[in-house]
């Protein structure tokens, strides 16, 4: 898992399990994330109209047209560089699922003088482009 050599913002990657239904072949990938900035990441930046908006996702580079689900299961609740756990889940049964991933990530970071409150992250995000992690994995089904 490496980051991307020009972005700003870095974070860690860590594949933590991987699991493929024995009924449909359909990968689950479970990760977790630590930013190497103070603050989170987020899906998207909310007060971006619709059509601008920049998400977090993944993508497969090796099929196009494999459709992957990006899901935050879970944030420990600091700025201070939290463990932050997703889930990748294929839309699409296939067999192969060898290939590299992107991982795209909405990075919020806030300032030194924020603390957590009730109120979501990004109300004190400061913008920051998105980052990606690559993630190379090799898996076939016989």
């Amino acid at each position: 898992v490496t980051n991307k050599p020009l972005a700003r913002q870095k974070a860690q990657l860590f594949p933590l399990s991987i699991l493929v239904d024995d009924n449909e072949p359909v990968l689950n990938i479970k990760l977790r994330t630590k930013p190497e900035f103070r603050g989170q990441f987020i899906y998207y930046y909310p007060e971006d109209a619709a059509e601008q908006r920049v998400y977090s996702e993944v993508t497969f580079s090796n099929n196009k047209d494999k459709l992957m689900k990006l899901t935050l299961d879970k944030t420990t609740r600091t700025f201070e560089k939290p463990d932050q756990w997703w889930t990748i889940t294929s839309s699409n049964k296939v067999y192969d699922h060898t290939g590299i991933y992107t991982i795209k990530l909405v990075p919020c970071p806030v300032l030194e003088s924020e603390t957590i409150y009730n109120e979501p992250a990004y109300t004190r995000c400061i913008r920051s482009d998105a980052i990606s992690l690559i993630m190379e994995l090799r898996l076939q089904l016989i």
